[in-house]
């Protein structure tokens, strides 16, 4: 299906629910009309559309995650549950997932297409799949080459929390950079400029990991940034980027041992990296490694090339512009 069909078909999806969220109870006089075409007006704004959306997802989570710790120390039975079943990922995960739903419907008035259940699972499945292989490989180029080592064994048990981690991690960073505001930028901007911003935002925030400094942030916004947003790109959802999130998170942090984004926590293998900074990362992780940044980008060019063959390209609205009027001129 090209690009052009797909967005015909989010516009009139878009007015079909806009018009079913047009009812006013209060009477059409000239300042209630004014009114309302003033909002209608501002929430096409991309910047707005893009504060809105992460401060939608961003917000309940600095109200909701305070309040669960509070209970936690003051009932000590939610304390035990919450250790059992990761409460505090879960919420965070079921709280963003909720808040980028309302979000959509109340702001751009449209079905969440992008995070639709048909074809979740295949698409789920595929990022895991690619996401494990390519840490894995990563960390494959480590071991032959003599800078990595396996030093001990973990416990089994320490697989559900990570797991949950590296959902939490994937499920809300997706939705808020692929999901919020590298699809926001593309409709504004075209698709070349919004992975650079995309990109460019999501290594900044990285920035303020342990042990990230420069290269680390650069690493992330030059791999994950644009692998991530190719990922979302190929179908225009957001399952294939958070399976390949996830795995690559949890491969790394919750099988392998090694530190995530500067942290590291309990895993079911214990090994570790040496070598100069830009081969084993540092304290920030195997992703300010020449080794993953290579991996990672080589595969985001595979999947930006078929994303581009498949017309999923969106040219910047300048381009768009400039050619209708050569073709009018033409005619």
């Amino acid at each position: 299906m090209r690009i052009e069909t797909i967005l015909v078909k989010e516009y009139q999806l878009y007015k079909s629910s806009n018009r079913r969220y047009s009812v006013h109870k209060e009477p059409h006089t000239a300042k209630s009309v004014n009114r309302k075409i003033t909002w209608d007006r501002a929430r096409q704004w991309p910047l707005l559309r893009i504060l809105l959306g992460c401060s939608a997802i961003v917000v309940p989570l600095l109200v909701a995650l305070p309040a669960l710790d509070w209970l936690k120390k003051e009932i000590p039975l939610v304390g035990r549950i919450s250790h059992a079943i990761s409460l505090t990922n879960l919420l965070t995960m079921v709280l963003a997932i909720l808040a980028y739903r309302f979000y959509v419907s109340r702001v751009e008035r449209r079905p969440v297409i992008e995070f639709a259940a048909r074809g979740a699972f295949l698409e789920l499945f595929g990022g895991v799949l690619l996401g494990a292989a390519m840490f894995t490989l990563t960390l494959a180029i480590l071991w032959m080459t003599g800078y990595y080592r396996l030093t001990g064994m973990g416990a089994w048990g320490v697989l559900f929390p990570a797991a949950m981690a590296a959902a939490n991690a994937a499920i809300t960073e997706e939705l808020i950079f692929r999901g919020v505001i590298f699809r926001i930028s593309e409709q504004a901007s075209g698709t070349w400029l919004a992975l650079i911003i995309s990109a460019a935002l999501f290594g900044a925030v990285h920035f303020l990991n342990p042990g990230a400094g420069l290269q680390g942030a650069v690493s992330i916004m030059l791999e994950a940034g644009v692998f991530l947003a190719a990922a979302f790109l190929l179908k225009r959802r957001l399952w294939f980027p958070i399976g390949a999130h996830f795995a690559w998170n949890f491969t790394q942090g919750g099988i392998f041992g090694l530190a995530v984004s500067g942290r590291k926590s309990a895993s079911l293998l214990q090994g570790e990296v040496s070598g100069p900074l830009w081969i084993s990362g540092g304290v920030f992780g195997l992703e300010a490694s020449v080794a993953a940044i290579a991996i990672c980008f080589l595969v985001a060019m595979l999947l930006l090339l078929r994303a581009a063959k498949n017309g999923m390209w969106v040219k910047a609205p300048w381009t768009r512009t400039s050619l209708a009027r050569n073709d009018r001129q033409t005619i």
